[in-house]
């Protein structure tokens, strides 16, 4: 009787070992769908993405101060609402960003998986980004893997930005 008590917790614990394991991988599955495609933060990576792409862009160094609320998640869109903001910094010359600059900005966000949407840098400190115009307006869209931002770029960032903006591919260092 003893042997048979010893075996039914064995199996006890084989069987929920084996629950576990299986949840584990149902649970991690979608977390790791979502992870971006480059886990590392890369100017070069961030100008590549935009190259041949039809549009036209620009590269800013800057914060967006939201002029109005910025939209809550609406689960039954899976999105979040664009938004208007006022860009505040400076634009890239080959000179560098010695262009001061201030305008209105439409913030368009896509999101993934229920309220994981793209960053806006609202500050306080600056980002560098790309600001595309449409339809007659300048528009930001944040991604949920931040393809046209770059939080806080250290000056060798920068200067890299500003060097890689003549149309040549950009290598990492």
């Amino acid at each position: 009787m003893r042997h048979t008590f010893h075996a039914n917790w064995f199996h006890r614990g084989l069987l929920a070992t084996v629950c576990l394991a299986v949840l584990s991988q149902l649970l991690v599955g979608p977390a790791l769908a979502l992870t971006c495609p480059y886990p590392e933060r890369s100017v070069e990576r961030m100008l590549a993405s935009h190259d041949g792409r039809p549009g036209t862009y620009f590269i800013a160094y800057g914060t967006l101060v939201p002029t109005e609320p910025m939209p809550a998640f609406d689960h039954d869109t899976q999105g979040r609402a664009p938004f208007n903001a006022r860009f505040e910094g400076h634009l890239a010359r080959p000179s560098g960003f010695d262009i001061r600059a201030a305008f209105e900005v439409t913030v368009r966000s896509s999101c993934i998986y229920h309220d994981a949407c793209g960053s806006v840098p609202t500050g306080p400190d600056p980002a560098l980004m790309f600001i595309r115009q449409e339809e007659g307006q300048f528009v930001f869209r944040a991604t949920p893997c931040n393809d046209d931002l770059l939080f806080s770029p250290t000056e060798g960032e920068l200067s890299r930005a500003i060097a890689c903006q003549d149309g040549k591919k950009c290598v990492a260092p």
